[in-house]
């Protein structure tokens, strides 16, 4: 049987699901998820769903079929990692959740010119996101705010404010921003809802300061987070099991665009 999954759709994998029940200790193994929902919580003392969501297993989402005769997808995930797999290898679709409100840093949002450089473009099919990353040479303009958290006390008042989840961005150095052209990235488009303000003392402050004479300022107040700093991990969706079936509703041609940083 073929599953079909949508460009986008959040999964987990049997495999990162297993290493995280040996880390965490659980008597609980990958094959004891099959069981009844009932069975399960009177065995366990919990539900499957429960158990998994504390466990903060990865979350990877599909970004097209694979062109290998042997794999069944391409997928990505938060840091950058992308492989083709097999149907068999996904335990089961799964939403996004964040382990945390402060992101640290963000990225300033340059206007989008008609030639730019490919690896500072972001341009994302699946929500129509344009945009470049203002950038000092091969180094993205890095900076870490005040106030660098999702609350109504930080910069961005709640999770509803990050708009849609950015496919195709570029992907850089966390620490000093310089560009990786082998990763994918993955991220949130921001406005801030007050003027930012920046600490010298932090050095990617100081060091984008004194290429800009300044700290400059996002086109339009965009600024690019990162999924990666938000601690990004899985909710499982559906049965809890791979063998689900999703309607895929786009094309061929239209999926191969979100791979421009191809496998």
């Amino acid at each position: 049987m073929l599953f079909m999954y949508q460009a986008g759709q959040g999964i987990i994998l049997n495999n990162d699901l297993s290493i995280a029940l040996r880390k965490s200790g659980s008597p609980i193994a990958l094959e004891h998820f099959s069981e009844p929902p009932s069975r399960f919580l009177h065995r366990w003392g919990e539900t499957a769903l429960e158990h998994i969501i504390d466990l903060q297993v990865p979350i990877w989402f599909i970004i097209g079929p694979s062109h290998r005769k042997t794999h069944d997808w391409r997928v990505v995930t938060a840091n950058g990692e992308m492989c083709h797999l097999k149907n068999d290898e996904i335990f089961s679709t799964a939403t996004l959740a964040h382990g945390t409100h402060k992101f640290q840093k963000w990225v300033v949002i340059d206007e989008l010119e008609s030639i730019t450089v490919p690896e500072l473009a972001a341009d994302c099919p699946l929500s129509g996101n344009k945009f470049r990353l203002l950038n000092r040479f091969q180094f993205v303009a890095l900076l870490q705010p005040r106030g660098a958290f999702i609350k109504p006390t930080g910069l961005i008042d709640s999770f509803k404010d990050i708009g849609p989840l950015v496919f195709n961005a570029p992907h850089f150095n966390e620490n000093h921003g310089k560009i990786i052209k082998s990763k994918y990235g993955l991220g949130y488009v921001v406005n801030p809802n007050k003027k930012p303000t920046y600490n010298f003392s932090h050095r990617c402050n100081a060091v984008v300061h004194d290429h800009f004479n300044s700290y400059p300022e996002g086109h339009d107040n965009r600024y690019y987070v990162p999924l990666r700093f938000l601690e990004p991990y899985a909710i499982p969706t559906g049965t809890l099991a791979p063998k689900t079936l999703h309607i895929i509703n786009w094309s061929i041609s239209g999926c191969d665009t979100l791979i421009n940083r191809s496998l």
